[in-house]
């Protein structure tokens, strides 16, 4: 009987720790979404979406700005994965 009730505490503290770590994942989404970059982002693409279809913007413009986005996207430091200097 003992040992059903240790493993039942074992169980319970992992589904704590599950719920845990879910609540901390929902949390961040949330701060995400919240974000004012995420707004920017979002409102800079569909203008940029709107001018490419509507032909106001050149092949050779859109290329290039594709290009510093994914270049500036990939230098990026404030991930904080240890590659690169730590934002202050």
């Amino acid at each position: 009987m003992n040992c059903s009730i240790s493993l039942a505490g074992k169980n319970d503290k992992a589904k704590d720790k599950a719920k845990d770590k879910a609540m901390d994942n929902l949390k961040n989404i949330l701060n995400k979404l919240g974000s004012g970059r995420l707004f920017l982002t979002i409102v800079a693409g569909v203008v940029f979406a709107w001018c490419s279809l509507h032909k106001i913007l050149e092949a050779q413009a859109i290329s290039a700005i594709i290009s510093m986005v994914f270049i500036s996207y990939f230098q990026r430091s404030d991930r904080g994965n240890g590659n690169g200097p730590k934002p202050s």
